[in-house]
């Protein structure tokens, strides 16, 4: 039923189905059930090694109307959210276009429940839509992500500073420095209060905001992977910390 919750009538990974299941005997009878919904035409395969099915859009409407399609949806949105940031970790910018608009789709219904897996769809698309240098939809994303980390977490909290960095971030890859700068000084603040100065979070948020004696040069650099990309990074030198950072960070 999870997989209703997906964007209809799209391909979708078998793996990332069989991810939703809970337990062993629901893993035996995973290929069991595939092979029976394909049979009926409720499954439709896309490619020929079976790695990619769609489900039949009637289907979708028929089990998003059950009584329990909120535990389903659960489901699909902890699945996904653990997929996508295996691929976010691993830069895997194909695989993620490929699952963009169920990405889209799962965040944007998981957003009006408010809650931590909504925020943390929310930051993962983000990070994906930043990466395509969709900043505006990016800023968005996690400007929606930090609002409800604030509400649950409070305005203080690490996961919260995560989001206040990748927002100065971004910033920085637009070229408004002044706010960015903002940003970074907030993360800072609080990673140095949870973290301390010798966390290597703390050392990346002293490369772009600075503390005390620290040295910080925002540079430019050019990625590898497009001749238009342009990312920011920074040049520090952490006059005070015991275990100083890499001098660059891209």
């Amino acid at each position: 039923m999870a997989a209703a919750w997906f964007a209809p009538g799209e391909p979708i990974l078998l793996d990332l189905l069989r991810a939703m299941l809970r337990s062993s005997v629901e893993q035996m009878r995973f290929q069991a059930a595939v092979q029976r919904m394909l049979d009926t035409g409720l499954l439709l395969p896309v490619d020929a090694g079976m790695a990619m099915v769609r489900l039949h859009r009637l289907v979708v409407a028929f089990l998003r109307r059950l009584a329990d399609a909120r535990e389903a949806q659960i489901a699909a949105e902890a699945a996904l959210l653990t997929h996508v940031r295996r691929l976010n970790d691993a830069c895997d910018v194909p695989a993620l276009l490929r699952l963009q608009i169920h990405l889209r789709l799962v965040t944007q219904t998981a957003l009006p429940h408010g809650d931590a897996l909504a925020a943390a769809l929310a930051f993962e698309l983000s990070h994906h839509l930043g990466e395509i240098e969709q900043f505006d939809a990016a800023l968005s994303y996690n400007q929606h992500s930090l609002e409800l980390r604030q509400r649950l977490f409070g305005t203080d909290s690490l996961l919260a500073s995560a989001n206040l960095h990748y927002h100065a971030l971004l910033l920085d890859w637009l070229g408004d420095y002044p706010r960015a700068y903002h940003y970074h000084e907030q993360a800072l603040a609080i990673r140095l209060r949870w973290l301390g100065p010798d966390h290597p979070d703390t050392a990346t948020s002293l490369l772009y905001a600075g503390e005390g004696p620290s040295a910080c040069v925002i540079i430019r650099l050019r990625t590898a992977t497009t001749n238009r990309r342009w990312r920011s990074g920074a040049v520090c030198l952490a006059l005070r910390s015991r275990r100083p950072p890499n001098c660059i960070t891209i």
